[in-house]
């Protein structure tokens, strides 16, 4: 498993999301907690998390199944995005 993969399986992943929900906002870390690879924390519009939430455990169940890497994926409204936004100096 190399990170280079990881990476794809992220960017391919961000353009799932990207195409059904363009204004969506995608953070993406891979200093990740329990044992997973990556975290990605998404915003979309209200109401939408829940669809978009079963559509990414699915596809992260697959990665994990076919290439070993635990993906974690979190969706939150976009009114969240403020609050949960990783900080940058």
């Amino acid at each position: 498993m190399t990170t280079g993969r990881l990476e794809k399986l992220i960017a391919d992943l961000s353009s799932f999301v990207k195409e059904r929900y363009p204004e969506a906002i995608i953070q993406v870390s891979y200093s990740a907690y329990d044992g997973e690879d990556a975290d990605m924390e998404i915003f979309v519009d209200s109401g939408m998390e829940a669809d978009l939430h079963d559509a990414l455990s699915q596809k992260a169940a697959e990665i994990l199944v076919d290439e070993g890497y635990h993906i974690a994926t979190l969706v939150y409204p976009l009114e969240d995005y403020e609050k949960r936004r990783v900080k940058t100096l």
